[in-house]
Protein backbone atom coordinates (compact mmCIF):
# COMPACT_ATOMS: atom_id res chain seq x y z
CA UNK A 1 0.00 0.00 0.00
CA UNK A 2 1.40 3.42 -0.95
CA UNK A 3 1.95 5.23 2.35
CA UNK A 4 2.54 8.55 0.61
CA UNK A 5 -0.88 8.36 -1.01
CA UNK A 6 -2.48 7.36 2.27
CA UNK A 7 -0.77 10.32 3.91
CA UNK A 8 -2.31 12.65 1.38
CA UNK A 9 -5.72 11.12 2.09
CA UNK A 10 -5.27 11.71 5.81
CA UNK A 11 -4.07 15.31 5.32
CA UNK A 12 -7.22 15.93 3.28
CA UNK A 13 -9.21 14.28 6.06
CA UNK A 14 -11.69 16.52 7.80
CA UNK A 15 -14.35 17.73 5.46
CA UNK A 16 -17.26 19.90 6.47
CA UNK A 17 -19.07 21.00 3.34
CA UNK A 18 -20.72 24.36 2.81
CA UNK A 19 -24.46 23.85 2.37
CA UNK A 20 -25.59 24.48 -1.19
CA UNK A 21 -28.48 23.60 -3.50
CA UNK A 22 -28.70 19.79 -3.41
CA UNK A 23 -27.91 18.24 -6.77
CA UNK A 24 -28.96 14.69 -5.91
CA UNK A 25 -31.83 15.09 -3.46
CA UNK A 26 -35.32 16.15 -4.43
CA UNK A 27 -36.66 19.61 -3.67
CA UNK A 28 -38.59 18.30 -0.66
CA UNK A 29 -35.35 17.10 0.92
CA UNK A 30 -33.98 20.60 1.58
CA UNK A 31 -36.18 20.94 4.65
CA UNK A 32 -35.42 17.37 5.72
CA UNK A 33 -31.67 18.03 5.67
CA UNK A 34 -31.95 21.53 7.16
CA UNK A 35 -29.90 21.87 10.33
CA UNK A 36 -28.44 18.35 9.97
CA UNK A 37 -25.00 17.02 9.23
CA UNK A 38 -24.33 13.60 7.71
CA UNK A 39 -22.13 11.38 9.86
CA UNK A 40 -20.25 8.66 7.97
CA UNK A 41 -18.91 6.00 10.35
CA UNK A 42 -15.76 4.13 9.29
CA UNK A 43 -14.87 0.86 11.09
CA UNK A 44 -11.11 1.33 10.80
CA UNK A 45 -8.45 3.95 11.34
CA UNK A 46 -7.67 6.92 9.11
CA UNK A 47 -5.68 5.86 6.06
CA UNK A 48 -7.32 2.46 5.60
CA UNK A 49 -9.28 1.43 2.53
CA UNK A 50 -12.73 2.26 3.89
CA UNK A 51 -11.46 5.57 5.22
CA UNK A 52 -10.05 6.50 1.81
CA UNK A 53 -13.39 5.73 0.15
CA UNK A 54 -15.28 7.71 2.81
CA UNK A 55 -13.11 10.80 2.43
CA UNK A 56 -13.28 10.61 -1.36
CA UNK A 57 -17.08 10.41 -1.12
CA UNK A 58 -17.61 13.22 1.41
CA UNK A 59 -17.38 16.20 -1.02
CA UNK A 60 -19.70 14.51 -3.54
CA UNK A 61 -22.15 13.66 -0.77
CA UNK A 62 -22.15 17.28 0.39
CA UNK A 63 -22.83 18.44 -3.18
CA UNK A 64 -25.72 15.98 -3.49
CA UNK A 65 -27.32 16.67 -0.10
CA UNK A 66 -26.48 20.31 0.53
CA UNK A 67 -25.13 19.61 4.04
CA UNK A 68 -21.75 18.90 5.58
CA UNK A 69 -20.29 15.45 6.09
CA UNK A 70 -18.38 14.34 9.17
CA UNK A 71 -16.11 11.27 9.06
CA UNK A 72 -15.94 9.31 12.33
CA UNK A 73 -13.32 6.55 12.60
CA UNK A 74 -14.12 3.74 15.06
CA UNK A 75 -11.40 1.09 14.67
CA UNK A 76 -12.22 -1.35 17.46
CA UNK A 77 -13.56 -4.88 18.06
CA UNK A 78 -13.35 -5.93 14.42
CA UNK A 79 -15.93 -3.35 13.32
CA UNK A 80 -18.46 -4.10 16.05
CA UNK A 81 -18.06 -0.72 17.77
CA UNK A 82 -18.76 1.14 14.51
CA UNK A 83 -21.67 -1.18 13.73
CA UNK A 84 -23.29 -0.63 17.13
CA UNK A 85 -22.82 3.13 16.87
CA UNK A 86 -24.63 3.15 13.52
CA UNK A 87 -27.57 0.92 14.44
CA UNK A 88 -28.14 2.79 17.73
CA UNK A 89 -28.54 6.20 16.02
CA UNK A 90 -31.77 8.08 16.59
CA UNK A 91 -34.34 7.90 13.74
CA UNK A 92 -33.82 11.60 12.85
CA UNK A 93 -30.01 11.37 12.74
CA UNK A 94 -28.36 11.25 9.30
CA UNK A 95 -25.89 8.49 10.18
CA UNK A 96 -24.40 5.96 7.77
CA UNK A 97 -21.83 3.18 7.99
CA UNK A 98 -19.37 2.22 5.25
CA UNK A 99 -18.54 -1.45 5.69
CA UNK A 100 -18.32 -4.79 3.90
CA UNK A 101 -21.61 -6.71 3.95
CA UNK A 102 -19.88 -9.97 4.86
CA UNK A 103 -18.18 -8.34 7.85
CA UNK A 104 -21.63 -7.35 9.14
CA UNK A 105 -23.15 -10.75 8.34
CA UNK A 106 -20.30 -12.60 10.08
CA UNK A 107 -20.56 -10.62 13.33
CA UNK A 108 -21.62 -12.87 16.18
CA UNK A 109 -24.24 -12.35 18.90
CA UNK A 110 -26.82 -10.11 17.19
CA UNK A 111 -29.26 -8.29 19.50
CA UNK A 112 -32.12 -10.28 21.00
CA UNK A 113 -34.86 -10.99 18.48
CA UNK A 114 -32.56 -10.48 15.50
CA UNK A 115 -31.29 -13.31 13.32
CA UNK A 116 -28.34 -11.29 12.02
CA UNK A 117 -26.81 -7.82 12.46
CA UNK A 118 -27.53 -7.13 8.78
CA UNK A 119 -31.25 -7.01 9.65
CA UNK A 120 -30.60 -3.80 11.60
CA UNK A 121 -29.24 -1.98 8.56
CA UNK A 122 -30.65 -0.71 5.28
CA UNK A 123 -28.32 -0.85 2.24
CA UNK A 124 -27.88 2.50 0.51
CA UNK A 125 -25.56 1.52 -2.34
CA UNK A 126 -22.34 -0.26 -3.20
CA UNK A 127 -19.05 1.52 -3.87
CA UNK A 128 -17.03 -1.47 -5.06
CA UNK A 129 -17.17 -5.27 -4.82
CA UNK A 130 -13.90 -7.13 -4.48
CA UNK A 131 -13.23 -10.87 -4.16
CA UNK A 132 -11.40 -12.09 -1.09
CA UNK A 133 -7.84 -13.31 -1.63
CA UNK A 134 -5.05 -15.09 0.17
CA UNK A 135 -1.97 -12.87 0.36
CA UNK A 136 0.99 -15.23 0.85
CA UNK A 137 4.67 -15.13 1.56
CA UNK A 138 6.88 -15.62 -1.47
CA UNK A 139 7.89 -19.19 -2.17
CA UNK A 140 4.68 -20.72 -0.78
CA UNK A 141 2.80 -22.77 -3.36
CA UNK A 142 -0.59 -24.48 -3.20
CA UNK A 143 0.61 -27.50 -5.14
CA UNK A 144 -1.79 -30.12 -3.85
CA UNK A 145 0.53 -31.35 -1.11
CA UNK A 146 -0.59 -31.33 2.52
CA UNK A 147 0.52 -28.19 4.33
CA UNK A 148 0.37 -26.86 7.85
CA UNK A 149 0.07 -23.09 7.59
CA UNK A 150 -0.40 -20.13 9.91
CA UNK A 151 -2.80 -17.34 8.93
CA UNK A 152 -2.90 -13.87 10.47
CA UNK A 153 -6.37 -12.29 10.57
CA UNK A 154 -8.05 -9.28 12.12
CA UNK A 155 -10.96 -11.24 13.58
CA UNK A 156 -11.41 -14.98 13.82
CA UNK A 157 -15.17 -14.94 13.17
CA UNK A 158 -14.86 -12.84 10.01
CA UNK A 159 -12.36 -15.25 8.46
CA UNK A 160 -13.85 -18.65 9.26
CA UNK A 161 -15.09 -19.16 5.69
CA UNK A 162 -12.23 -17.78 3.55
CA UNK A 163 -9.51 -19.23 5.80
CA UNK A 164 -10.66 -22.13 8.00
CA UNK A 165 -13.24 -23.68 5.66
CA UNK A 166 -11.25 -23.01 2.48
CA UNK A 167 -8.19 -24.65 4.06
CA UNK A 168 -10.26 -27.63 5.18
CA UNK A 169 -11.57 -28.45 1.71
CA UNK A 170 -8.01 -28.16 0.37
CA UNK A 171 -6.74 -30.50 3.13
CA UNK A 172 -4.50 -27.78 4.54
CA UNK A 173 -4.14 -27.65 8.31
CA UNK A 174 -4.34 -24.01 9.36
CA UNK A 175 -3.92 -22.10 12.61
CA UNK A 176 -5.52 -18.64 12.62
CA UNK A 177 -3.94 -15.94 14.78
CA UNK A 178 -6.40 -13.09 15.24
CA UNK A 179 -6.10 -9.59 16.67
CA UNK A 180 -4.17 -7.75 13.95
CA UNK A 181 -5.47 -4.20 13.54
CA UNK A 182 -5.79 -3.33 9.87
CA UNK A 183 -4.27 -4.36 6.57
CA UNK A 184 -0.86 -2.82 7.29
CA UNK A 185 -0.46 -4.95 10.43
CA UNK A 186 -1.55 -8.07 8.53
CA UNK A 187 0.98 -7.46 5.76
CA UNK A 188 3.71 -6.80 8.31
CA UNK A 189 2.95 -10.15 9.98
CA UNK A 190 4.02 -11.92 6.80
CA UNK A 191 7.22 -9.93 6.46
CA UNK A 192 8.15 -10.67 10.09
CA UNK A 193 7.56 -14.38 9.57
CA UNK A 194 4.67 -14.58 12.04
CA UNK A 195 2.33 -16.03 9.42
CA UNK A 196 2.33 -17.74 6.04
CA UNK A 197 -0.66 -15.88 4.66
CA UNK A 198 -3.52 -13.55 5.43
CA UNK A 199 -6.94 -13.09 3.86
CA UNK A 200 -7.85 -9.68 2.50
CA UNK A 201 -9.59 -7.98 -0.40
CA UNK A 202 -8.03 -8.54 -3.82
CA UNK A 203 -7.45 -4.80 -4.32
CA UNK A 204 -5.53 -4.55 -1.05
CA UNK A 205 -3.54 -7.70 -1.87
CA UNK A 206 -2.60 -6.42 -5.32
CA UNK A 207 -1.42 -3.11 -3.86
CA UNK A 208 0.72 -4.92 -1.31
CA UNK A 209 2.06 -7.38 -3.91
CA UNK A 210 3.46 -4.46 -5.91
CA UNK A 211 6.32 -4.28 -3.38
CA UNK A 212 7.45 -7.75 -4.49
CA UNK A 213 7.81 -8.98 -0.89
CA UNK A 214 4.73 -11.25 -0.98
CA UNK A 215 2.17 -12.37 -3.54
CA UNK A 216 -1.51 -12.99 -4.25
CA UNK A 217 -1.70 -16.77 -3.98
CA UNK A 218 -5.39 -17.62 -4.20
CA UNK A 219 -8.56 -15.72 -5.11
CA UNK A 220 -11.93 -16.70 -3.64
CA UNK A 221 -13.77 -16.68 -6.96
CA UNK A 222 -15.70 -19.20 -9.06
CA UNK A 223 -13.50 -19.15 -12.11
CA UNK A 224 -10.53 -16.88 -12.85
CA UNK A 225 -10.64 -13.37 -11.43
CA UNK A 226 -11.33 -10.84 -14.22
CA UNK A 227 -8.08 -9.75 -15.82
CA UNK A 228 -5.98 -12.07 -13.63
CA UNK A 229 -5.97 -15.45 -15.39
CA UNK A 230 -2.65 -16.56 -13.89
CA UNK A 231 -3.69 -16.28 -10.23
CA UNK A 232 -5.06 -19.56 -8.78
CA UNK A 233 -8.76 -19.44 -7.92
CA UNK A 234 -10.76 -21.47 -5.40
CA UNK A 235 -14.02 -22.64 -7.02
CA UNK A 236 -15.28 -23.82 -10.38
CA UNK A 237 -13.76 -26.01 -13.08
CA UNK A 238 -9.97 -25.74 -13.10
CA UNK A 239 -9.91 -24.15 -9.64
CA UNK A 240 -7.74 -25.32 -6.75
CA UNK A 241 -10.54 -27.33 -5.13
CA UNK A 242 -11.54 -28.88 -8.46
CA UNK A 243 -7.94 -30.01 -9.03
CA UNK A 244 -7.55 -31.23 -5.47
CA UNK A 245 -10.66 -33.46 -5.33
CA UNK A 246 -10.31 -35.35 -8.62
CA UNK A 247 -9.24 -38.56 -6.87
CA UNK A 248 -11.91 -38.47 -4.15
CA UNK A 249 -15.16 -40.46 -4.04
CA UNK A 250 -17.99 -38.74 -5.92
CA UNK A 251 -20.01 -37.75 -2.83
CA UNK A 252 -17.01 -36.19 -1.09
CA UNK A 253 -15.90 -34.50 -4.32
CA UNK A 254 -19.33 -32.93 -4.89
CA UNK A 255 -19.52 -31.72 -1.29
CA UNK A 256 -16.19 -29.93 -1.48
CA UNK A 257 -17.01 -28.36 -4.83
CA UNK A 258 -20.30 -27.10 -3.35
CA UNK A 259 -18.52 -25.67 -0.30
CA UNK A 260 -15.99 -23.91 -2.55
CA UNK A 261 -18.85 -22.30 -4.46
CA UNK A 262 -20.48 -21.15 -1.21
CA UNK A 263 -17.23 -19.55 -0.05
CA UNK A 264 -16.88 -17.70 -3.35
CA UNK A 265 -20.45 -16.38 -3.10
CA UNK A 266 -20.35 -15.45 0.59
CA UNK A 267 -16.98 -13.76 1.02
CA UNK A 268 -16.56 -10.85 -1.45
CA UNK A 269 -15.58 -7.57 0.15
CA UNK A 270 -18.64 -5.52 -0.79
CA UNK A 271 -17.91 -1.97 0.30
CA UNK A 272 -21.41 -0.74 1.00
CA UNK A 273 -23.06 2.27 2.56
CA UNK A 274 -25.67 1.40 5.18
CA UNK A 275 -28.21 3.41 7.14
CA UNK A 276 -29.86 2.21 10.37
CA UNK A 277 -33.06 0.29 9.66
CA UNK A 278 -34.75 2.50 12.26
CA UNK A 279 -34.10 5.74 10.31
CA UNK A 280 -37.07 8.01 9.63
CA UNK A 281 -38.48 7.00 6.23
CA UNK A 282 -38.44 10.46 4.65
CA UNK A 283 -34.87 11.07 5.83
CA UNK A 284 -33.92 7.63 4.52
CA UNK A 285 -35.41 8.39 1.10
CA UNK A 286 -33.63 11.73 0.88
CA UNK A 287 -30.33 10.29 2.03
CA UNK A 288 -30.68 7.44 -0.45
CA UNK A 289 -31.14 9.93 -3.30
CA UNK A 290 -28.04 11.82 -2.21
CA UNK A 291 -26.01 8.62 -1.93
CA UNK A 292 -27.10 7.42 -5.39
CA UNK A 293 -26.02 10.72 -6.93
CA UNK A 294 -22.72 10.95 -5.04
CA UNK A 295 -21.41 7.42 -5.64
CA UNK A 296 -22.14 7.81 -9.38
CA UNK A 297 -20.47 11.23 -9.60
CA UNK A 298 -17.28 11.96 -11.51
CA UNK A 299 -15.91 13.76 -8.46
CA UNK A 300 -16.08 10.65 -6.29
CA UNK A 301 -14.62 8.44 -9.02
CA UNK A 302 -11.73 10.81 -9.63
CA UNK A 303 -10.94 11.23 -5.92
CA UNK A 304 -11.05 7.47 -5.22
CA UNK A 305 -8.99 6.48 -8.24
CA UNK A 306 -6.39 9.13 -7.36
CA UNK A 307 -5.79 7.02 -4.23
CA UNK A 308 -5.66 3.82 -6.35
CA UNK A 309 -9.11 2.72 -5.16
CA UNK A 310 -11.37 1.35 -7.92
CA UNK A 311 -15.03 2.36 -8.11
CA UNK A 312 -17.97 0.40 -9.48
CA UNK A 313 -21.09 2.03 -7.99
CA UNK A 314 -24.34 0.06 -7.71
CA UNK A 315 -27.66 1.28 -6.35
CA UNK A 316 -29.44 0.07 -3.23
CA UNK A 317 -31.64 -2.41 -5.12
CA UNK A 318 -28.54 -4.16 -6.45
CA UNK A 319 -27.04 -4.05 -2.95
CA UNK A 320 -30.11 -5.79 -1.49
CA UNK A 321 -29.91 -8.59 -4.06
CA UNK A 322 -26.20 -9.04 -3.38
CA UNK A 323 -26.77 -9.22 0.38
CA UNK A 324 -29.52 -11.83 -0.01
CA UNK A 325 -27.22 -14.08 -2.05
CA UNK A 326 -24.32 -13.66 0.36
CA UNK A 327 -26.54 -14.33 3.36
CA UNK A 328 -27.92 -17.55 1.86
CA UNK A 329 -24.42 -18.84 1.04
CA UNK A 330 -23.08 -17.81 4.45
CA UNK A 331 -25.86 -19.62 6.31
CA UNK A 332 -25.41 -22.80 4.31
CA UNK A 333 -21.64 -22.80 4.88
CA UNK A 334 -22.07 -22.11 8.60
CA UNK A 335 -24.56 -24.99 8.84
CA UNK A 336 -21.82 -27.28 7.54
CA UNK A 337 -19.40 -25.91 10.14
CA UNK A 338 -21.95 -26.40 12.91
CA UNK A 339 -22.17 -30.06 11.93
CA UNK A 340 -18.35 -30.24 11.83
CA UNK A 341 -17.22 -28.09 14.80
CA UNK A 342 -13.70 -29.56 14.82
CA UNK A 343 -12.82 -27.49 11.73
CA UNK A 344 -13.23 -24.25 13.69
CA UNK A 345 -11.80 -25.63 16.92
CA UNK A 346 -8.61 -26.81 15.23
CA UNK A 347 -8.06 -23.46 13.50
CA UNK A 348 -8.49 -21.16 16.51
CA UNK A 349 -5.30 -19.87 18.14
CA UNK A 350 -4.94 -17.14 20.78
CA UNK A 351 -2.41 -14.43 20.06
Amino acid sequence: MNLARIGLAVIAAVMVGVPSMAMGAGAGCADTFKGKRITLVVPNAAGGGYDIYARALAPALTDASGVGVRIVNMPAAGGLVALKHAVQAQPNEAVMLIESAIDVIAQEDPPAGMDNWIDMLTPMGTVYTDPEAWFMRKGLELDGATHHLVASVSTFEGNVLPVALASHILDIKVNMISGYAGSAALMASLLRGEADFTSTSLTTALHAAATGEAKVGLVMTEGPAPGLPDIPYLAGAGGEVWKHVQGLPEEQREERLRLASLIAKATPTTRMLFAPASMDKHLLDCLREAVSASIASDGFKTAAEAQQRPVDPQDYEHAKILIDGMLDAFREARTYLTRNPQIVQDARVSR
